[in-house]
Protein backbone atom coordinates (compact mmCIF):
# COMPACT_ATOMS: atom_id res chain seq x y z
CA UNK A 1 0.00 0.00 0.00
CA UNK A 2 2.81 2.21 0.46
CA UNK A 3 4.10 1.78 -2.58
CA UNK A 4 1.25 2.58 -4.85
CA UNK A 5 0.67 6.26 -3.18
CA UNK A 6 4.84 6.72 -3.13
CA UNK A 7 4.59 6.24 -6.89
CA UNK A 8 1.84 8.92 -8.10
CA UNK A 9 3.54 11.65 -5.80
CA UNK A 10 6.71 10.90 -7.20
CA UNK A 11 5.29 10.66 -10.56
CA UNK A 12 3.36 13.99 -10.18
CA UNK A 13 5.65 16.67 -9.00
CA UNK A 14 8.62 14.92 -11.15
CA UNK A 15 6.89 16.80 -14.20
CA UNK A 16 5.59 19.80 -12.68
CA UNK A 17 9.12 20.57 -11.30
CA UNK A 18 11.16 19.93 -14.46
CA UNK A 19 8.36 21.45 -16.78
CA UNK A 20 8.63 25.12 -14.65
CA UNK A 21 12.00 25.79 -14.37
CA UNK A 22 12.71 25.02 -18.06
CA UNK A 23 9.66 26.96 -19.20
CA UNK A 24 10.75 29.79 -16.95
CA UNK A 25 14.15 29.58 -17.42
CA UNK A 26 13.83 29.63 -21.02
CA UNK A 27 11.54 32.58 -21.22
CA UNK A 28 13.76 34.64 -19.34
CA UNK A 29 17.13 33.48 -21.11
CA UNK A 30 16.24 34.54 -24.37
CA UNK A 31 15.07 37.90 -23.95
CA UNK A 32 17.43 38.81 -21.51
CA UNK A 33 20.38 37.68 -23.04
CA UNK A 34 19.73 38.70 -26.35
CA UNK A 35 17.83 42.07 -27.38
CA UNK A 36 15.86 40.46 -29.71
CA UNK A 37 13.52 37.23 -28.63
CA UNK A 38 12.86 36.30 -32.33
CA UNK A 39 16.25 34.81 -33.79
CA UNK A 40 18.73 31.64 -34.10
CA UNK A 41 19.73 31.82 -31.01
CA UNK A 42 15.93 31.31 -29.53
CA UNK A 43 15.02 28.50 -32.00
CA UNK A 44 18.10 26.37 -31.00
CA UNK A 45 17.46 26.62 -27.83
CA UNK A 46 13.98 25.65 -27.75
CA UNK A 47 15.06 22.97 -29.95
CA UNK A 48 17.67 21.45 -27.80
CA UNK A 49 15.51 21.74 -24.31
Amino acid sequence: MAVQPAAETDEEPAPFVLQRPVVALAHHSPPRHEPRPIGPGTADRTAQL
